[in-house]
């Protein structure tokens, strides 16, 4: 069973992937994502692996990717070795790939969204400059208008949460992905 968690820049999806891990380390693993985006400053995420452009291109070339595509101008790829059907993965990726991880891997999709304002306190708060901000917003406001086309599929497969502060997901969202997996 595998988790994928989406929503727009800054709403929390590393931060629900790490939360879900650290309080339950025996439950769940995290299906690392390999990108061609520079790590942030400061960022200490271990479900990311950066890689450049040649290095990414040959993994596409021999067939290494379960699932890659492109997101903000950056490469993003999820390796077959990591996919393992007896444990319950974890991973974040954007909108635009969700319904092909329900497709190939049969994942439940948890979507996070936010408003605008709670997004740029979150993003400015992690270091990231105005600029980078309102590109960011720009893109989260396209994903929302994505998400308006896809709520089938997660009413079908997953649940929207709305994320309005820092105790959504230990308060609301760790419960149900525990009632999901039966704990």
């Amino acid at each position: 069973m595998i988790f994928v968690i989406t929503g727009p820049s800054g709403v929390g999806k590393s931060f629900l992937v790490e939360y879900l891990r650290t309080e339950h380390p025996d439950k769940f693993t995290v299906v690392k994502v390999v990108t061609t985006r520079p790590p942030r400053a400061n960022e200490q995420a271990q479900d990311r692996l950066h890689v450049g452009d040649l290095e990414f291109n040959k993994l596409i070339a021999t067939d290494k990717f379960l699932i890659h595509g492109k997101y903000g101008g950056n490469n993003y790829g999820w390796l077959a070795q990591d996919f393992n059907k007896n444990k319950m993965m974890l991973t974040n990726v954007w909108p635009g790939i969700l319904e092909d991880f329900v497709a190939v891997c049969d994942a439940i999709p948890i979507y996070l969204q936010a408003e605008s304002d709670f997004l740029r306190i979150r993003m400015a708060a992690r270091g990231d400059s105005t600029e980078k901000i309102a590109q960011r917003i720009k893109i989260a406001e396209a994903d929302d208008v994505l998400m308006e086309n896809l709520p089938r599929l997660i009413r079908l497969h997953g649940k929207l949460f709305k994320i309005d502060s820092d105790q959504v997901i230990p308060e609301i969202v760790h419960p149900w992905v525990m009632n999901k997996i039966g704990k």
